[in-house]
């Protein structure tokens, strides 16, 4: 009886099926109904994954976050790239709470608003932008909408964003950039001397915030902000503020992270056609600087995460042979990642993308599918290399 009446109920709906017109159910299969509303996955900045939690963020208790029923004109739409200057905007006023509209073929929200996201922060070379964005925000959060129209998803992301500066305080720290950079009386001076003279100032009138280093609710101490205005600072409010001075005299710059004996951020500058490594956390309160415009083999004790040490990177960002001589031009470092391969034998990635391994006897065997201590120690780089030589002294490849 039971398996009559379920055979009976597929043939009903398959008639049903049948009944409907092809193009309303080819329709329905490609824009399913919307969603309602759905509450994004609260997301911690990378960059301090370490010391916060989602938790942290305390996002709902920030105020002013726009009604999750509003519905703007169908042109208020854009693509990603549009959303992503809409979110740089909003990041750079510092507000807590905005609403983005996109247009997109994928269903994929939580992709979708990190593409954003990451957009929203690449380097532009502005000031305000970029790395100085990336190590201002601590997170976000929020909730998202769905409907279908023309053969499109049209998403409501209203966002809940938190920071470690206010718009007020980035206001007061304009005014304090402003002020430094007219005192140092930088007109006609060459860049290295912009250079030296923003470390100087930096190394001489910032202190690390010792007193504040494990108070985890303390979040200021990671901005340039605290940098400037307060004078003092852990390595994140250093190398922001480093970062902004330098754009803001035309010299491009980024801030690298890395380990340097824990989580730690520095920068490179650009003099020249290369780009140096320094470090004014290192050198503050020092009378002979170890960490000014050196090269990366006399960078000690700093190792940059894999995001900074991709052959794309050292494309854009090519980094000098040797250490910085005033009135010397630098040349970029051939080899940009090296390291052993065997008890004899060495490995190297350069810049014209080409894995060369030399030495004598064999190299170690590594596995291609293991966890990624049994891999080689190349497989980062295997799509930056085009090429492969093998030295004569090299009897075996593992």
């Amino acid at each position: 009886m039971k398996h009559t009446r379920w055979i009976t109920w597929v043939l009903v709906l398959v008639l049903a099926l049948g009944l409907l017109p092809m193009a309303a159910f080819a329709s329905d299969l490609k824009l399913p109904e919307p969603f309602g509303s759905q509450t994004l996955t609260t997301r911690v900045n990378p960059l301090y994954q370490d010391v916060l939690k989602p938790e942290d963020l305390d996002l709902d208790n920030r105020p002013g976050r726009p009604p999750a029923d509003a519905q703007p004109m169908a042109t208020n739409y854009v693509t990603i790239a549009q959303a992503a200057v809409q979110m740089r905007q909003q990041m750079k006023n510092r507000a807590t709470s905005f609403t983005l509209y996109i247009a997109s073929d994928s269903t994929d929200y939580e992709a979708i608003i990190e593409e954003v996201l990451l957009q929203a922060l690449v380097h532009t070379g502005k000031p305000k932008e970029g790395d100085y964005l990336m190590w201002h925000y601590a997170g976000f959060g929020g909730s998202v909408e769905r409907a279908s129209s023309g053969g499109q998803y049209r998403y409501t992301y209203n966002l809940e964003m938190a920071y470690y500066t206010t718009a007020a305080q980035e206001s007061q720290l304009d005014t304090a950039v402003s002020n430094l950079l007219r005192s140092l009386n930088l007109s006609g001076k060459s860049n290295y001397q912009k250079v030296k003279a923003v470390y100087d100032y930096i190394c001489k009138n910032v202190t690390y915030d010792e007193a504040n280093l494990d108070n985890e609710s303390y979040t200021l101490k990671f901005s340039a902000y605290a940098a400037l205005v307060n004078k003092t600072a852990v390595c994140q409010g250093y190398a922001s503020l480093f970062y902004r001075l330098m754009l803001e005299l035309g010299i491009d710059a980024r801030v690298i992270s890395g380990d340097g004996g824990g989580p730690h951020g520095w920068n490179i500058v650009k003099l020249g056609n290369v780009y140096y490594n320094v470090d004014t956390t290192w050198d503050a309160g020092m009378t002979e600087y170890q960490f000014f415009l050196r090269d990366t083999e006399n960078f000690l004790g700093h190792a940059r995460y894999l995001e900074y040490m991709s052959t794309q990177f050292h494309t854009d960002y090519p980094m000098a042979e040797d250490d910085y001589v005033d009135g010397v031009a630098g040349v970029p470092e051939h080899y940009f990642v090296m390291g052993t391969c065997g008890d004899d034998a060495y490995w190297a990635v350069s810049r014209d993308r080409q894995l060369t391994i030399v030495g004598e006897g064999n190299t170690y065997s590594f596995s291609r599918y293991g966890d990624l201590e049994d891999l080689s120690p190349w497989t980062y780089w295997t799509d930056g290399f085009q090429t492969v030589v093998i030295g004569e002294g090299i009897t075996s490849i593992g």
